[in-house]
């Protein structure tokens, strides 16, 4: 019998020693970091999440990763084999030695209802459910590889939207919804020492469970933007009232709007307000008993404001491709500009830079310190990693009001550069905000290529002033750093659509807004050509969108400071070529971080995407940062001629004008349209004929020729649509265009 005891003990410890016997997914939590490890569960994902595949068994959830796994299917039972690993606080089998497919198309495990201060290891890489779940940024666009912060049950979770997923390009919901995925783990600060982070894994729409009733299916917008009135816009899941509430604060005091009737497509008119003022509004819909609330939105009238935009480069244009004004390069300048624009300053200052030296440049310090003595209001915020190299921050009054940015932990740096003047004052001519990529040191103003967008705006200014005492904490002179929010603990609390002289113009701050899929919208209505710099460019998502477009036709030409940087580089290779994509090739920094869309077609909306986000998952998701979008063709123009200066000069030709468009459309071509005197034709072969007609086919103009381009004069003509006719040697051809 001692005897046989004996011989059970060496077995059981043989068990334990020989690790690639199959064990439970809870035992190999237990063991060695590096051991080589066999468990069999059921996967709980597929290909939507990429190389990674997670198993759990009756004790535990565990991550297996490799490519070879691209065969695994949620359902599938699985025996793998592999090393245990411990990636960004997650552990993983990896890589993969063997894995064999047991079977296929099982139930899934039941997942374990949870809230999320309850988030912890043993419940690593398992499915948990989540109810009555708010995210933050309800209404709003779901991106690819982004989080989204959410609340439940009084406390704060994270969920991770990858985008491989077919929730990306989803709104996302607004209101009490559940929630099913895969509990995860990742490092907040990889750079700095790893604090561990919790996310909820989607995988894929059914993962976000609404409960009965109405919902609100859209993210709430503002149209028809006016000095007294805007409009407000939702759709909902089922019929219902339209209902808004609105006010000078969240407390919505001012009282309700509606429009009567029932619809699944609202739209209400909030009338009765005061030029360049901020409103918070909340939609609501009812019906029957049950009630959808949206969060609260911050939205804007229009100002009385010049809407003056002025665009500076600090490096050389190219005014022959000009199509209107000339743009202006500001050599040495940038710095005296700046000063000149703190000087005019009353009431009001409010100030973030990321990087701040007044070494070699003209004395900013001294300006925002005589504005200060002066008796105006002076806010200072600067990068909290920048204190060593901010020698500018030293040279201010001890006396005027700072804040440095948070470091450590769940944050990373305040890249903004943003100056407010005078928001708020009585004279809606006062107020401007100064911003673009440009930092206050020597290099950033006299040689790394930078640019600058100062616009006088009532309702843009304020809203920039909420960004600036989200951080500060406070909208006193004094920060109150208890209060102050940076990074991802910010909120979308901002207005972005405005109407500025006319023009469309959007705004954006990260990491609360959504940035990253403002660029891809961006990128996404260009019709003809794209034109883009940027300092680098990491978002895969990003340099696939250009791809598209470069392949199904648009002209598309970049360039950016650094190609191994510029993680992306084989992709815009591979669609663009030498030709159209530039690595710069001087030793300063290309710092800009802006794109052009359509700058060539007027009737296409023009437009141009600046200020200081990088094209990266920090600017997304970490930094704080801000973004304008104006969409105008002159703004466009104006940088489309720094942009050929910048492009050519680094060796890149440039194919595609006005002119020359002719090389991909067919043959012919006319612009532009609409058109207000000119209307300028060509061709690549001889042109004999060209004749114009009003819309009920009556010839109002004719002209015969005998060379590839020619001239018509328009002035005469009123506004409205014409019909062109084009006749060559060997082609017909006809089009509508428009005289304004």
């Amino acid at each position: 019998m001692k005897k046989n005891i004996l011989v059970i003990l060496i077995l059981v410890s043989f068990a334990f020693i020989n690790t690639n016997a199959q064990i439970s997914i809870a035992d190999a939590h237990i063991a060695t970091i590096g051991a080589t490890v066999t468990v069999k569960g059921i996967i709980t994902n597929g290909a939507e999440l990429g190389s990674i595949r997670y198993m759990q068994d009756t004790s535990g959830g565990m991550a297996l990763y490799g490519s070879s796994l691209s065969t695994v299917n949620k359902g599938d039972t699985v025996t793998a084999t592999g090393t245990l690993s411990n990636y960004n606080n997650l552990l993983e089998m990896t890589p993969i030695a063997t894995f064999v497919i047991n079977s296929s198309a099982n139930p899934l495990p039941v997942p374990q209802l949870i809230i999320p201060s309850s988030f912890n290891d043993s419940l690593e890489s398992e499915l948990v459910r989540i109810d009555h779940v708010s995210f933050i940024a309800g209404g709003g666009i779901f991106a690819g590889n982004t989080n989204y912060n959410f609340t439940s049950g009084g406390s704060n979770g994270q969920v991770r939207i990858v985008t491989g997923t077919n929730i990306v390009g989803r709104t996302i919901p607004i209101g009490d919804v559940s929630l099913v995925g895969i509990l995860s783990q990742y490092c907040t600060a990889p750079l700095t020492g790893c604090t561990t982070g919790y996310q909820i894994l989607l995988r894929d729409s059914n993962d976000i469970i609404i409960s009965p009733g109405i919902h609100i299916i859209s993210a709430i917008s503002e149209t028809n933007i006016n000095t007294t009135s805007f409009d407000v816009n939702w759709s909902t899941d089922s019929t219902g009232s339209s209902v808004v509430k609105y006010g000078l604060s969240n407390a919505l005091e001012l009282g309700v709007a509606r429009t009567a009737g029932l619809s699944s497509s609202h739209t209400v008119t909030v009338n009765s307000l005061t030029p360049g003022q901020i409103y918070y509004v909340q939609a609501l819909s009812v019906n029957g008993y049950d009630t959808a609330i949206s969060s609260i939105k911050v939205f804007d009238t229009r100002s009385l404001s010049s809407g003056d935009i002025k665009v500076y480069f600090n490096t050389g244009v190219d005014n022959t491709v000009a199509t209107g004004p000339n743009a202006v390069e500001l050599i040495n300048l940038i710095d005296d500009t700046l000063i000149s624009y703190i000087n005019r300053a009353k009431y009001t200052l409010d100030l973030t830079i990321y990087d701040f030296d007044n070494s070699g440049i003209s004395n900013i310090s001294t300006a925002i310190n005589n504005a200060y003595s002066r008796g105006v209001r002076v806010r200072f915020i600067s990068d909290g990693n920048n204190v060593a190299t901010n020698l500018g921050v030293n040279d201010l009054i001890p006396s005027i009001n700072q804040l440095l940015s948070p470091t450590g932990g769940i944050y990373n740096i305040m890249h903004n550069k943003f100056v407010v003047i005078d928001a708020k004052s009585v004279n809606p001519m006062d107020p401007i905000v100064w911003t673009g990529a440009t930092n206050w040191s020597f290099g950033q103003i006299n040689n790394d290529p930078n640019n600058v967008i100062i616009i006088q705006d009532q309702s843009l200014a304020k809203a920039y002033t909420l960004e600036f005492e989200e951080m500060w904490g406070d909208t006193s002179a004094i920060a109150d750093t208890a209060n102050a929010r940076f990074g991802a603990l910010k909120t979308d609390n901002t207005p972005h659509e405005f109407v500025i002289n006319g023009k469309r113009v959007e705004c954006y701050f990260s990491p609360s807004d959504g940035t990253n899929s403002k660029i891809l919208q961006t990128i996404s209505s260009a019709d003809y050509e794209i034109e883009f710099a940027s300092m680098i460019i990491t978002r895969l998502d990003l340099a696939n969108a250009i791809a598209n477009k470069s392949g199904n036709g648009a002209y598309v030409y970049g360039i950016v400071n650094d190609k191994v940087a510029t993680t992306q580089w084989d992709i815009f290779l591979a669609s663009m070529g030498y030709q159209r994509m530039q690595d710069y090739a001087p030793s300063n920094i290309m710092h800009h971080k802006y794109m052009i869309i359509d700058q060539g077609y007027p009737s296409s909306d023009p437009m141009v995407l600046t200020g200081s986000h990088n094209w990266s998952n920090s600017a997304d998701q970490k930094n704080d940062e801000n973004t304008l979008i104006v969409h105008d063709a002159t703004i466009a123009n104006i940088y489309y001629q720094e942009f050929y200066s910048l492009f050519t000069e680094n060796g890149g030709v440039i194919s595609i004008s006005a002119i020359d468009e002719l090389m991909h459309n067919p043959m012919i071509y006319a612009y532009p349209n609409p058109t207000s005197d000119k209307l300028f034709i060509v061709s690549t072969t001889n042109l004999t004929q060209v004749n114009i007609f009003d819309m009920l086919g009556k010839v109002l103009a004719s002209k015969e020729l005998k060379d590839k381009s020619t001239t018509i004069d328009m002035a005469d003509f009123m506004t409205g649509m014409y019909y062109l006719q084009i006749l060559t040697t060997d082609k017909s051809y006809t089009q509508k265009f428009i005289k304004n």
